[in-house]
């Protein structure tokens, strides 16, 4: 019973509590890709609330005439962009960060992070949970996508979709 949190601030976490891992735990679903929602103690025994989506990929480049990977990390972030937060109800936006690494693990040109908060939406107020489905559809296209696109026509894909859904950055 260990590996969840029972002290929830809301009606929704006591019925579903939520997991708690330990940063180690953390970094191997980051490295290996794969997704989390829940608590984070770190190594000096702070907890904070996470959620995350890591995707890797692979495709071969003809431009470069080598095989590169495509990395894509997807987290929820608060007012202050922040992604370690006390809780869900922090929740105020995500990120969205596109990466290529060759196959020594080098980075490729620059990578570039996607901010996408709540006020990006002049016409439509999103709640938590849209906020969310909307992070796990960005993640979803762009993971998709990743094998047939380098990283300059993965982020303009994936700002096209947001813009197609009202995202007005």
């Amino acid at each position: 019973m260990e590996n969840f949190e029972f002290r929830p601030t809301s009606a929704l976490e006591r019925k579903n509590p939520l997991p708690l891992i330990n940063a180690e735990e953390r970094r191997f679903i980051e490295n290996v890709g794969g997704e989390y929602c829940g608590y984070i103690r770190s190594d000096a025994g702070q907890k904070t609330y996470e959620q995350f989506r890591v995707a890797r990929s692979a495709r071969y480049d003809e431009r470069r005439r080598e095989a590169i990977e495509t990395y894509i990390a997807t987290e929820v972030i608060d007012r202050d962009g922040e992604k370690d937060l006390r809780s869900p109800a922090d929740i105020a936006g995500f990120s969205i960060l596109i990466s290529e690494l060759s196959r020594s693990g080098e980075e490729i040109g620059k990578p570039e992070i996607l901010i996408v908060n709540r006020a990006d939406f002049k016409d439509r107020q999103l709640t938590v949970a849209q906020l969310q489905e909307m992070a796990r559809d960005v993640h979803v296209i762009a993971s998709q996508k990743s094998v047939m696109l380098d990283s300059v026509e993965l982020r303009a894909a994936v700002k096209e979709y947001l813009q197609s859904v009202g995202w007005g950055r």
